[in-house]
């Protein structure tokens, strides 16, 4: 759990500025590590995109699919990116499947509000600074230099943008879960928080 406090003695505004909170986790990449968002299904023109992949440039096409209920991205640590899922979109669930070596990890974060607003955390002057994501995922890789940051890659929640009042607080909750053994078992427990199977999960991006 973290807590931010306004203890100044003017409300945090949109005129104003303000913070939310920001957690990820840093975890080990493998070249069969996929990272899987379950998101809500529906039209662009009511729910927005699927997924926002262009933090760091678009994201290519072996590297990330989607569907109507979900998002795969490939967390190799071979090709730097990043995704995020918007409030209208996110569950409380990013998960990731090392299929290599047998690993669940889930995200657990409370369930984004449709209408709260968000942080644009794109590394870029903000038009709609407050129309960022809930839920993202980051993998590493090699920078123009030829130098790399990892290897890693993440898994990331965010809290609303708080818009508190002097004295105000907010809690922003991140529960991390690593399942490893029995595979009959892990494959309930995705397709009870992911909504999809281990199988679904280790073929998405096979080509």
């Amino acid at each position: 759990m973290n807590e931010v406090k306004n203890t100044g003695n003017f409300a945090w505004t949109e005129n104003t500025g303000t913070v939310s909170i920001w957690l990820l986790c840093m975890l080990n990449p493998s070249p069969k590590v996929t990272v899987v968002a379950p998101i809500r299904s529906g039209e662009e023109s009511k729910l927005g995109t699927r997924v926002n992949d262009n933090y760091f440039g678009k994201i290519s096409e072996d590297r990330l699919k989607t569907t109507d209920d979900a998002v795969f991205f490939k967390a190799d640590s071979k090709s730097r990116g990043k995704i995020g899922i918007s409030s209208k979109r996110a569950t409380k669930y990013i998960g990731s499947y090392d299929a290599e070596n047998g690993i669940l990890t889930i995200l657990e974060m409370a369930q984004p509000k449709v209408d709260d607003k968000y942080v644009n955390s794109a590394w870029e002057i903000q038009e709609d600074p407050f129309s960022g994501d809930a839920i993202n995922s980051y993998n590493d890789g090699p920078l123009e230099n030829g130098g790399q940051l990892g290897p890693f890659y993440e898994l990331e929640s965010s809290s609303p943008a708080l818009f508190l009042k002097a004295g105000e607080h907010f809690e922003h909750v991140q529960r991390m879960y690593h399942f490893k053994g029995n595979q009959t078992v892990l494959n309930s427990i995705s397709k009870k928080l992911l909504s999809v199977s281990l199988e679904a999960i280790a073929n998405a991006l096979l080509q």
